[in-house]
This record gives C-alpha cells, sequence and structure tokens, in this order.
C-alpha cells in the first residue's frame, strides 16, 4: 500500500487517528422453530432466513409487480427469485399481475389508481433509476392514498445475480 501511496506522493501520518470500539456479540435469532446465530461480522443472515419457515406467515394472493418499459426482464429475474425463496420461508404465493408501464411518473401513479384496490396486498416497482420525485410519487400514493405494502427497487440491482436472492429474501 505504501508504495502505491508514493506513485502519488501520499504518505501515511506518522500519528494515525486512535479511538475506542467494541465488538458485538452473536446474537441468537429465533425464526419459527430454527435459532441460529448472527455472525456480526458478515452483518447479513438473509441465507439463513431463507432456509426454513417463518413464524407467522401470509399467503400472497393478490399483488403487482410495476416494471417500467425494457425492464421486463428485470422484473421477471426477481419474481423468479421470488418464486424460488418463498416456499422454504413457508410464504404460498401466487402469480404477480406485472404491468408495464412509462418511466414517468405519472405512468406509475396512473396504473396504480387503476389496477391497486382494497384486494392488494403488496406492490413491488421496478425503478429504471434512483429519481427522488419518482419514489416519493409512488410511496406518497402507496402510502397515504390507497394504503399497500410497497417496495420499490432500483432495475440495475436486479440485474446483479450475486444480490438478487438477497433483495428477494428481504422483500419476502
Amino acid at each position: 500500500i505504501q508504495r502505491e501511496l508514493q506513485l502519488w506522493d501520499l504518505k501515511f501520518d506518522g500519528s494515525l487517528l486512535s479511538f475506542s470500539g467494541r465488538i458485538l456479540k452473536e446474537v441468537r435469532i429465533f425464526q419459527g422453530r430454527r435459532v441460529f446465530d448472527s455472525h456480526p461480522q458478515f452483518a447479513d443472515w438473509t441465507k439463513e432466513t431463507r432456509s426454513g419457515p417463518l413464524l407467522n406467515v401470509k399467503s400472497l394472493d393478490h399483488w403487482l409487480i410495476l416494471y417500467p418499459t425494457g425492464y421486463y426482464r428485470a422484473a421477471s429475474s426477481f419474481l423468479q427469485s421470488l418464486r424460488r425463496v418463498t416456499p422454504t420461508m413457508g410464504i404460498a404465493m401466487k402469480e404477480a399481475k406485472m404491468l408495464q408501464v412509462s418511466h414517468s411518473v405519472q405512468s406509475y401513479t396512473t396504473t396504480l389508481e387503476n389496477h391497486a384496490s382494497s384486494k392488494t396486498q403488496m406492490v413491488v416497482c421496478v425503478l429504471s433509476s434512483e429519481k427522488k420525485e419518482l419514489y416519493d410519487s409512488i410511496k406518497q400514493y402507496l402510502c397515504v392514498s390507497c394504503p399497500i405494502p410497497s417496495q420499490c427497487v432500483i432495475a440495475r440491482t436486479l440485474d446483479k445475480p450475486q444480490t438478487l436472492l438477497t433483495i428477494a429474501t428481504n422483500i419476502a
């Protein structure tokens, strides 16, 4: 590392910062009849949670996936990953109603107004970008105007196979 820094005419200070900290103990996680350790050095236990049934599950019978034009593959990959993780978690899941929208705020909100109902249990919105205005409008509608549990996912994160199962597990 020092050689690399020297190429940029940089070096470590002789007196590095010193601070105190603590190492957290492992915490036991109870999931249904299973118990496992949290392994704080990894701070991720999604693999363990998807390998056993949850304590209290609801079936997912009426739900929507909204995805922008050109992102059907990302939405389908996400749905496929959900199909993979939900059975082992004890969740019965029926087919989602897949709805293509344009990239505009108006398209998402109009589609939600036309398709979300009192029967809708969950909405997943695939977003093509991190536009705050789009996210805020979707959440405003689904939290205030038509309260339905919802998740927004940036499409490019669904293109990464290594994170797809984690995202699906967290949403399930």
